[in-house]
């Protein structure tokens, strides 16, 4: 697969979209599932709206004797500064494998 076959096939799988939208669950799943690491890791602030994701790249990874896997992944802004980035994993058929958040090592040192 080209570049421009993963661009067309990232837009009619609405791959960014989806992606921004699991970033959204995430972070209110993790809130509401684990409060006490949620607040602990945003140092007691809870206003979602100061986490902004951003598109970073698209990845087209092929795992051997596995399978192929597209990773879209979103820099996470907390107030305009990277603090780290949100992956979601795809198959090459669209659906969601996976996702997680990856912080940078100095977190503690942008949010305050």
């Amino acid at each position: 697969m080209n570049v421009k076959d993963l661009t067309e096939w990232s837009e009619n799988h609405r791959i960014i979209e989806r992606t921004r939208n699991g970033f959204v669950n995430y972070l209110e799943n993790w809130k509401k599932d684990d409060r006490g690491d949620f607040f602990d890791t945003f140092r007691g602030k809870s206003n979602l709206k100061v986490i902004e994701p951003k598109f970073y790249s698209l990845q087209l990874t092929h795992i051997n004797g596995y399978s192929d896997f597209v990773y879209c992944n979103l820099v996470i802004l907390y107030l305009g500064k990277d603090i780290g980035v949100y992956r979601m994993v795809f198959t090459l058929q669209g659906e969601v494998d996976e996702d997680a958040i990856h912080f940078v090592k100095y977190i503690d040192n942008t949010i305050y």
